[in-house]
């Protein structure tokens, strides 16, 4: 049984989170874009999915951020390690 070492490890999570932390920020956009065309729609049809997207975009965008922080810092302690 072979077992990566803690460089190989540190630098397979900096590209994980760092490709996760641009896929979740893409759908942040996504999902602010379809938030504001919700605020622009007649006010019927902006009810029911304003908030919807409201708290997707905020999801994203805080899990973008929160990946690329992991990423930075798995980053770091690669340079270290």
């Amino acid at each position: 049984m072979s077992a990566y070492s803690l460089g190989d490890l540190l630098w397979y999570y900096t590209v994980l989170f760092g490709w996760s932390s641009m896929i979740a920020v893409a759908l942040a956009t996504y999902a602010r874009n379809r938030f504001r065309a919700c605020l622009k729609a007649p006010a019927s049809h902006s009810i029911n999915g304003s908030d919807m997207w409201e708290g997707m975009y905020t999801f994203w965008n805080m899990s973008g951020l929160a990946m690329a922080g992991v990423s930075i810092l798995c980053c770091g302690l690669w340079l270290v390690v």
